[in-house]
């Protein structure tokens, strides 16, 4: 029953390791085709100035002449996409794999300006480096028994800090839409990209829309604690 345990938390392990790489493969070639229309020279936020000041560095074949700052942007963001390909076709999951992948989004993400200062671009920065310090392999290109060490732990944190912020921000915004339970009456016309199920979902009694926020809030502020409550049997 031990092996058994063993080979289920790695089979699960591996899946997640290889899914931090996909979600950083389709970030990475997101990005790629939106950099020339909001960041580029040419785009609605140029990132030149910015990338000057705050890679002076990486900025130095720039300001010789070798390579435009376009180009060393693509380049940057391409090395990304390769190294993603390599984790989520399970090639090898090193440790250093995921710092490099962490570090080129962070690098993209301060030369994106206000188009990435959202919070899933955040979080994922925070996911990236938390599997490289504590959860993927530092002495082999795969994932073993032997690397059970931390494990978890602190992505169930970050996780937590994640469900506890996005409800306590509720509260604190005042919202008379949040404070009244009726936000999910205006959410699903106006959010940013509607689903195939959202004008369904705005059809809903009243009812039953607050009855979704008040268990959002039950959801991301006390549940959530359960998040990281040390004994197995409560979090089941």
């Amino acid at each position: 029953m031990i092996m058994t345990a063993w080979s289920n938390n790695l089979a699960l392990s591996k899946v997640y390791t290889k899914g931090i790489g996909y979600i950083f493969l389709i970030a990475f070639l997101s990005y790629y085709v939106q950099f020339p229309a909001l960041s580029s020279m040419g785009g609605i936020e140029p990132s030149n100035d910015l990338f000057r000041r705050a890679f002076p560095s990486l900025y130095y074949p720039v300001g010789k002449g070798y390579i435009d700052s376009d180009g060393l942007v693509e380049l940057i963001n391409l090395v990304g996409v390769v190294a993603s390909i390599v984790i989520a076709s399970d090639i090898a999951q090193h440790a250093l794999l995921y710092l490099l992948i962490t570090a080129i989004y962070y690098f993209l993400v301060i030369l994106g300006g206000q188009f990435y200062t959202f919070q899933w671009d955040i979080l994922l920065i925070e996911a990236g480096f938390l599997t490289a310090l504590c959860f993927a392999p530092w002495q082999s290109r795969h994932l073993t028994t032997n690397d059970f060490n931390v494990g978890c732990w602190p992505l169930r944190f970050l996780l937590f800090k994640l469900m506890f912020m996005s409800g306590i921000v509720k509260i604190q915004a005042e919202c008379p839409t949040w404070q009244n339970l009726t936000a999910l009456e205006y959410h699903f016309a106006t959010q940013c990209l509607p689903g195939p199920l959202a004008w369904y979902a705005h059809q809903l009694p009243p009812f039953i829309l607050r009855l979704g926020v008040a268990s959002t809030f039950v959801i991301e502020i006390p549940a959530t604690i359960l998040l990281i409550v040390p004994w197995l049997r409560i979090r089941r």
